[in-house]
């Protein structure tokens, strides 16, 4: 199933917040993925879309930077 990008950003926003109030400063693609309740096998095109999405910044592999 190909993700939908309007339908991710929102929803990362709010793990991100999330995130951020616990004190989280990076996180793995594998939480990300789960915390979006996608699927293990969506997990690659999720982080490719996070990588083209404008924010290479936040990636500090193999973890996501919260921003």
């Amino acid at each position: 199933m190909k993700l939908e990008p309007t339908a991710i950003w929102a929803r990362l926003d709010q793990f991100e917040a999330g995130a951020r109030s616990h004190g989280v400063t990076h996180t793995t693609f594998r939480r990300i993925t789960e915390a979006l309740h996608l699927s293990g096998l969506q997990r690659d095109d999720l982080q490719q879309q996070l990588l083209n999405r404008g924010c290479p910044k936040q990636y500090a592999a193999p973890l996501w930077r919260i921003a």
